[in-house]
């Protein structure tokens, strides 16, 4: 059967759903294979399936995911999938809400995902909740020095 963007919009909205939104990090089981390899979340840092839950797990003390949409989805038509997609995050500590833009790419085997790549435009959203000022790269490609 071929892997279509159909596949990969429901394994998307799936995970999103019952991970992110429904803050239930014991349901990486079900989508992700045990040896997952996840990167993009930590600079540099490849993460294991149990790293990644963690971070996740961090993640969701500090923020709420209220909601998302998924732009766009690609196959390959055989196993790797890739989503443009933006969620809707307040951070706990400020009340202050943004939406932070998502990349994400997957290889899937046996309905699983085996490995991820996650890029994330988290300088706009860290400018949306206010923790950054307006026009941060601008400011800090001109040689200014953000105090």
């Amino acid at each position: 059967m071929a892997f279509t963007e159909q596949h990969a919009r429901h394994h998307f909205t799936r995970t999103f759903d019952e991970i992110w939104i429904g803050r239930n990090v014991e349901g990486f089981a079900k989508y992700y294979a045990p040896d997952a390899v996840i990167e993009g979340l930590l600079p540099n840092i490849p993460l294991t399936l149990p790293a990644y839950k963690d971070a996740v797990e961090q993640l969701l003390l500090l923020a709420d995911f209220h909601s998302y949409e998924i732009s766009e989805t690609f196959t390959d038509g055989a196993s790797r999938a890739c989503g443009t997609m933006s969620f809707e995050i307040t951070i706990r500590t400020t009340g202050e809400t943004a939406r932070l833009n998502v990349m994400m790419s997957v290889q899937i085997e046996s309905d699983l995902v085996t490995h991820a790549y996650v890029s994330m435009d988290t300088l706009s959203f860290l400018e949306g909740v206010k923790a950054l000022p307006p026009n941060t790269l601008f400011v800090c490609l001109s040689g200014a020095r953000l105090s």
